[in-house]
């Protein structure tokens, strides 16, 4: 996938043998707003093997306000993202009643997954869905 992306942005100065195996290029590449971040391949491979940019890259992704989380157009961050943790809002709709309700929840910004109730129970909250962006800050 690397070497295919680079050649079609690169047409007239294809990567070199010692380009390909270096793993710095490649991990600029993975993390490039043309490359890996934009790759639904990209996305599928770490997905069947269980992987988030971080266990390849060893660097965090760097989350911004109206980012989708994991590819789902459903959640999006809202505010700026702290240092570990993030906002993001989740449209949901009930099974029975077809109703529409926005739900927010905090995510581990490394790894984008849901911050536990086990760690939020130390601060006093019971659950990871708040009903308002303002009331999931851990301090």
């Amino acid at each position: 996938m690397w070497v295919a992306n680079d050649k079609l942005i690169n047409p007239n100065k294809p990567l070199t043998p010692e380009e390909i195996l270096n793993d710095g290029k490649f991990i600029q590449w993975l993390l490039s707003p043309t490359g890996g971040q934009v790759s639904p391949e990209v996305d599928l491979v770490l997905e069947k093997l269980e992987l988030s940019m971080f266990d390849v890259t060893g660097q965090r992704e760097t989350l911004e306000e109206g980012a989708e989380i994991q590819g789902d157009v459903a959640k999006e961050v809202v505010g700026d993202p702290g240092v570990l943790f993030s906002v993001v809002e989740e449209n949901i709709e009930n099974e029975q009643t077809k109703a529409k309700q926005t739900i927010y929840k905090l995510i581990y910004n490394d790894t984008q997954e849901e911050v536990g109730d086990d760690l939020l129970a130390r601060f006093d909250i019971d659950f990871n869905i708040f009903m308002s962006a303002k009331k999931q800050r851990i301090h």
